[in-house]
């Protein structure tokens, strides 16, 4: 006997809690401290710090992430 599989549907979720867009409140990269280049990005990340890049130089650094006590304060 053969029996043909349900009928899928996609889910319509939604996480509660969790904004839409996260982009109208993203940090926006601080200037370079060593050539002052405004062309910085994020390189890599952390659960309490983000590690920047100058685009123009390649000097690399950190920043605490804003809104985030970190470990001992």
């Amino acid at each position: 006997m053969h029996t043909d599989p349900p009928s899928l549907k996609p889910l319509r979720a939604r996480l509660s809690g969790t904004p839409g867009d996260r982009r109208m409140n993203r940090l926006k990269p601080p200037p370079c401290p060593s050539c002052g280049h405004d062309d910085s990005r994020v390189a890599s990340r952390t659960d309490y710090v983000l590690y920047f890049r100058c685009a123009d130089c390649a000097n690399t650094w950190s920043a605490p992430k804003p809104g985030i006590e970190r470990f001992g304060t």
